[in-house]
């Protein structure tokens, strides 16, 4: 039996093998509906509102944000964005080749996301057989290569990508990049000149597929230094095509007005160096230890602030010791250290940023083929006490990587995702009032579970064409502590949280920590200004906004609604002087529903 394996592993057939099982377990995905980001990308297909400022370019459907003219602060007035967004903010991302087989689909199967997300699935398949055949020239064909190329086709990391049609960018980043370096593997240790010539093409495309792409660099760099054997000045000159290209896209980039910042989800390396080198240092051991081991680096999204220090401590230790036992157990080879080299490499871009398994398409490349090796390596001449040390970790790589994963998580954890991203906007929509009571109105969330839900609630309204209210407004987003709603005024309401506004992660998509309300702050928009009114009682965050609006609260103009529990319900606004007390979300019942 173990002979048998060995040789399944040592041939090609693994990698056919790895590929199509890749795309069966995940078949049952097929059922799920729309997901997140898929509904506003299907609005924007269809010539719905724009939020961006840009216009309807069927290639540049990822310049989501703008603060370059007038429609992007109508998308805030109109509620697209939160009444707290960043007037600077910007999240426009350059993605021309992606944003196409979008639009391919609109119009082949506009209403299909089977057949959308079958085409995502077969995408990841191409990007497991080139992965398959990086890894057979890297390690040969060896037990090792074929354990690697399991292990990342079947990697619950990369499921969540591949079944998110809007997350497509990645996996297409991820078929041009690991197909200019295999390209530029033969050009650069056989001498071909066509793969040469054709490695910084396919680099370029995938650029303009996902910024993604330009994880690449980091094993192409890699692969210079541990992979070749020519004076340093050739190495050198084999990467400068690459460079180039790097340049060229940078400049498009920047004078095309592309770009992401004045938020905390992204941040631009060019722009604000030192607070990225901050972030590289947090949220790389992060995205380590989701790689290498579980939970995933998702979690960490979950992490409350004031836990963030020790929860990072603790991550840290155990990624420093895992590296230790790695390096007990691995054989000390110009592979291994490329593969660590470009994985720790291609972790530094995708660190802009926030943590994310979504980001591990590269960095699993260099990772798995250390654990291949890691597996496979003798123990002989090591100690009792690392042989014990390694063949323990070894065990648990085997349970988690090369069983559990591929049977278990890969497949369950991926359909519980793709659940918890379609099944909320699906109860937000059918919990609202009809659209027909929302014409001409003001629909008004006291508290949302984060701010997409209750949008994407709205957008997939107008994806089936119906009428939308003329203005949405999200108050509040409040997942921990206590929150009271007082009414103080006849046209104003006050909501209080012992956690502060902004406590939770989501809410600093459009807003920098660095740039917080301040108390006696107004943001003005149309209809409605929030006032800062009182900080909470650390001081660390605002814990009070007045709310004032034009008309009176019981104004038929105003619809009010809450989230409680897994859907929205009506919210009866209290008296003038009383208050009520609504419950904080929680956030996981929000999503995975009861």
């Amino acid at each position: 039996m173990k002979a048998r394996i060995a040789r399944l592993l040592e041939s090609r057939a693994i990698i056919a093998v790895s590929a199509v099982l890749a795309v069966v377990l995940l078949l049952p995905t097929l059922t799920v509906g729309f997901m997140m980001d898929d509904y506003a990308q299907l609005l924007w297909l269809k010539g719905g509102p724009q939020t961006g400022g840009r216009p309807g370019r069927i290639w540049d459907m990822f310049a989501f944000l703008g603060t370059e003219n007038a429609p992007f602060r109508t998308a805030i007035d109109k509620g697209f964005c939160p009444w707290w967004t960043n007037p600077e903010l910007k999240l426009a991302f350059l993605r021309p080749v992606t944003s196409l087989t979008h639009a391919l689909d609109h119009s082949l199967f506009p209403n299909s996301p089977a057949l959308m997300r079958l085409e995502s699935l077969l995408m990841y398949a191409v990007v497991v057989i080139v992965i398959g055949l990086l890894y057979r020239r890297i390690s040969k064909a060896t037990v090792a290569a074929g354990l690697a190329i399991w292990m990342y086709a079947l990697d619950d990391a990369h499921a969540v990508t591949a079944s998110w049609i809007s997350n497509r960018n990645a996996v297409i980043a991820a078929i041009f990049g690991f197909g200019a370096l295999y390209l530029f593997d033969r050009g650069a240790r056989e001498g071909d000149k066509r793969a040469r010539m054709l490695a910084p093409v396919l680099f370029a495309l995938g650029l303009l597929s996902a910024e993604a792409a330009a994880a690449t660099l980091g094993y192409l760099v890699a692969h210079a230094v541990w992979m070749q054997k020519e004076r340093w000045q050739r190495r050198v000159m084999t990467l400068a095509p690459f460079f180039g290209v790097v340049v060229v896209w940078t400049a498009v980039y920047k004078l095309g007005g592309y770009g992401a910042w004045g938020g905390e989800f992204y941040i631009d390396p060019g722009r604000e160096p030192v607070r990225f080198f901050g972030a590289l240092a947090q949220r790389l051991p992060v995205l380590l230890h989701g790689q290498l081991s579980f939970p995933p680096s998702d979690m960490w999204m979950l992490v409350p602030f004031d836990k963030h220090v020790l929860a990072f401590v603790v991550l840290l230790v155990t990624v420093l010791l895992g590296a230790v036992v790695l390096v007990f157990g691995l054989r000390r080879t110009n592979e291994n250290a490329f593969y660590a080299t470009g994985m720790l490499l291609a972790l530094v871009p995708v660190c802009a940023t926030f943590p994310g398994d979504r980001l591990l398409l590269f960095a699993g490349f260099g990772a798995f083929g250390l654990i291949g090796d890691f597996l496979t390596a003798p123990r002989d001449e090591l100690t009792h006490a690392r042989r014990f040390v390694v063949r323990g970790a070894a065990g648990y790589f085997i349970v988690l990587h090369v069983v559990l994963t591929p049977f278990v998580f890969y497949p369950g954890r991926t359909l519980q995702l793709a659940h918890m991203l379609h099944d909320p906007i699906e109860r937000a929509d059918a919990s609202y009032p009809k659209s027909a009571e929302l014409v001409g109105k003001t629909l008004i969330v006291v508290n949302g579970p984060d701010f997409l839900i209750p949008e994407y609630g709205l957008v997939t309204r107008a994806r089936r064409d119906e009428p939308l209210p003329d203005f949405f407004r999200l108050l509040t987003i409040a997942t921990q502590g206590r929150v009271m709603v007082r009414r103080t005024g006849e046209r104003t309401l006050e909501v209080v949280q012992t956690k502060g506004f902004f406590h939770e992660p989501f809410s600093m998509v459009f807003r920098k920590a660095d740039k917080p309300l301040q108390l006696g702050e107004q943001v003005k928009i149309a209809g409605m200004t929030a006032t800062a009114k009182a900080y909470t009682s650390d001081r660390k965050r605002i814990g009070a906004v007045e709310f004032e609006l034009d008309a009176p609260l019981e104004d038929p103009r105003y619809v009010w609604v809450s989230w409680r529990t897994t859907k929205f319900e009506p919210f009866v606004v209290p008296a003038v002087g009383e208050e009520v007390e609504i419950p904080a979300i929680d956030y996981q019942v929000a999503l995975q529903g009861e």
